[in-house]
């Protein structure tokens, strides 16, 4: 039987910054790019399965992309699990993946969106004047410089 982390171990690993040079945003499957984190971050497979209560081979198959990746439920689980809050650019990595993975919105855009009319209108309203990578990037601009 091979030998578990220590508690200490464990909270060692994820209690110190993630070096976000060591990540690899290219990677553009959910299920690599959740495996290269729980690595980066020194979590076993095995220390993950206990740690969010799914079996081995579910997360394996999400990691390897036999599985859909999980409900916002399971994937909240998993970010707070691995202590990825403080790193949003993760974060939103995650969640984009998990919907393209699963033809979804974005689970942390669900709530936002259904919260007001005028953010489906400003959604719409950029999506029927047909706006260009270029000026949705210079409309991000706008918004971020608020």
């Amino acid at each position: 039987m091979p030998k578990q982390c220590t508690a200490t171990a464990k909270e060692t690993a994820l209690s110190g910054d993630l070096d976000l040079a060591a990540l690899d945003f290219t990677l553009q499957n959910f299920g690599e790019f959740l495996r290269h984190v729980r690595k980066t971050r020194g979590v076993s497979i095995r220390d993950f399965e206990d740690a969010v209560g799914k079996t081995r081979a579910y997360i394996s198959d999400i990691e390897r992309g036999k599985n859909k990746p999980p409900d916002k439920a399971l994937l909240d689980l998993m970010i707070e699990k691995l202590n990825l809050s403080e790193y949003p650019r993760i974060v939103n990595k995650l969640y984009d993946l998990a919907a393209v993975g699963r033809n979804a919105v974005p689970d942390d855009l669900k709530d936002w969106i259904m919260e007001d009319i005028a953010h489906r209108e400003l959604l719409r309203t950029c999506r029927d004047k047909h706006l260009t990578s270029a000026q949705m990037s210079g409309l991000l601009k706008i918004v971020e410089d608020m």
